[in-house]
């Protein structure tokens, strides 16, 4: 990912919270494919997305984005 397409995700994701009225942070790791699959199947037909996000992009978004003082500091224990 270049340096301009980290630029439009961010830009993407900072639009995204800021319609959002729920985020949730999760850590991946450990997930099987299939089970990311199943995840991904189960939400399709609604408005809910699934997405991958670098560490630093999350950071640079989180810098702009209105969080409550207890969910920044949920979200920084991630990045």
């Amino acid at each position: 990912m270049n340096r301009e397409q980290k630029h439009q995700h961010a830009e993407y994701l900072k639009d995204a919270f800021s319609r959002a009225k729920v985020a949730i942070f999760a850590d991946y790791k450990g997930l099987k494919a299939v089970e990311a699959d199943t995840l991904r199947h189960q939400l399709r037909g609604t408005t809910a997305e699934v997405k991958v996000v670098k560490n630093n992009v999350l950071r640079h978004v989180l810098k702009d984005v209105e969080l409550t003082p207890e969910a920044k500091d949920m979200v920084e224990g991630l990045v």
